[in-house]
């Protein structure tokens, strides 16, 4: 076993050593580390000069919530964005189980809301996405434009359904 060197008070990426706490049960010393978010962790001594550990896990989190993120928004935590995503997927994705009923049935989508700055434009027509709502079209019929859209309640959804199904049986009848 090497000589002991005390590392109290260096930095290794985001962790700045306090003080050696003891050894874990390979007997490799263990060090108490503060993280520039203000956690403390426990690393070993060989974590922290390899700097295979360089913070408390934040840099980690920070980095994937970087790299499933787009337009500033993770499509996981942004009920917006998913619904704009899943808009285009039902759409544009034969592969989508829905599509049948809206690419594959002609359902449009607005250009403005398509291509590099489409989620942008999608959000200032829409605005942000009310907690308890979906993304419903008027009358359930048309193409996917802000005129012809609204955040709705699964009731308002339903209502609309309604109405279309009635405005068909009043086509048929006649």
């Amino acid at each position: 076993m090497g000589a002991f060197r005390d590392l109290t008070g260096q930095i290794f990426g985001r962790l700045t050593v306090l003080r050696c706490v003891g050894r874990d049960k390979h007997r490799n010393a263990l060090w108490l580390c503060r993280c520039e978010c203000g956690k403390e962790v426990e690393v070993v001594r060989a974590s922290l000069v390899r700097e295979l550990t360089q913070s408390c896990g934040c840099l980690r989190q920070e980095v994937t919530s970087a790299q499933f993120s787009k337009h500033g928004r993770s499509h996981k935590s942004d009920p917006t964005y998913s619904s704009w995503r899943n808009l285009q997927n039902r759409i544009m994705q034969p592969n989508n189980s829905e599509y049948r009923y809206y690419g594959g049935a002609g359902v449009r989508i607005d250009p403005r809301w398509l291509g590099e700055h489409g989620f942008e434009n999608f959000l200032a027509d829409m605005g942000k996405r009310p907690e308890g709502t979906t993304l419903g079209r008027f009358r359930d019929i048309g193409d996917y434009a802000p005129e012809n859209c609204a955040w709705q309640t699964r009731k308002e959804q339903a209502a609309e359904q309604k109405v279309k199904r009635q405005l068909a049986l009043l086509v048929a009848w006649r």
